[in-house]
């Protein structure tokens, strides 16, 4: 039950890695000297997003390895741990394109360092500890209107109960928008920065 939200919590703390390469880029003056080649702009801001979930990726296969061997029997056998996986790397896109894009607005280490505790009330605002179906009041309204709700869920689901397609695509179609508007954010990050050059 804990598993997923550890994974969450990995792919919070290890979303500054991508927006800290972003910010060393820049105080190098190495991030100027690809703005004047002819790159398409939104690989500039999609390849630290990619290695940033690339790198959560490797952290939930270290958890997922050590879940197995503490005895975890996942419902869904080996093909549900690759879902899981995949989950994984959509939310660390998602939260990578967030310290991007404060990267990119502020080129500040300490601004970027800290842009990732912005989420972090996120993962207390939803199902965390209790499962969705307990909540009740304000906190199950905050859950119900939370986007790491649903990549939870999901995730809860192929480890513990089966595979449910409802589930899947909640928590698919969430990963999805927060990458779509965490991205935009990103993209906008790039052309206020391109503006004061």
């Amino acid at each position: 039950f804990i598993v997923p939200l550890t994974i969450i919590s990995s792919a919070l703390s290890g979303a500054s890695i991508a927006g800290q390469s972003i910010v060393r880029d820049i105080e190098r003056g190495y991030f100027d000297k690809l703005m004047l080649t002819p790159v398409n702009r939104a690989a500039l801001v999609l390849g630290p997003m990619v290695a940033g979930a690339f790198i959560l990726t490797i952290q939930t296969t270290v958890i997922l390895g050590l879940a197995l061997l503490m005895g975890l029997q996942p419902n869904t056998g080996a093909v549900g741990l690759l879902a899981t996986l995949l989950f994984a790397t959509f939310i660390g896109v998602s939260f990578a394109g967030f310290t991007v894009g404060v990267a990119l607005f502020t080129g500040s280490a300490a601004a970027t360092g800290g842009a990732s505790f912005l989420f972090f009330p996120l993962t207390f605002l939803t199902a965390t500890y209790v499962p969705f179906d307990l909540l009740t009041g304000w906190i199950r309204t905050a859950a119900i209107y939370n986007p790491i709700t649903y990549p939870l869920e999901a995730m809860r689901a192929l480890i513990n109960t089966g595979w449910d397609s409802e589930l899947m695509l909640r928590g698919l179609g969430s990963c999805l928008l927060m990458g779509g508007v965490l991205f935009l954010f990103a993209m906008q990050g790039l052309r206020t920065r391109v503006k004061r050059r």
